[in-house]
């Protein structure tokens, strides 16, 4: 997750099974101003549509697949 999400900018990152750190990073956004958490989860939601919509998926899916045929000639000459 960390390479989807840049903490405190588009999220909050907490360690795996730390409750407490859950705890805090949900009351840290409960306690911004509802305009800043609504930036947040749009900053967010622009950076997933973004790298991870299926245009962008197709796109590098297309690219590794035309690397795979480009090794193969390469191998085949």
């Amino acid at each position: 997750v960390r390479s989807v999400v840049a903490d405190g900018h588009d999220g909050f990152l907490v360690p795996p099974a730390d409750e407490e750190a859950l705890a805090a990073a949900l009351a840290r956004l409960a306690a911004m101003p509802s305009a800043s958490r609504a930036a947040m989860g749009a900053r967010g939601r622009e950076k997933v549509e973004r790298e991870y919509g299926w245009e962008r998926i197709a796109d590098r899916l297309e690219a590794m697949y035309g690397d795979v045929l480009d090794e193969v000639e390469r191998r085949d000459r």
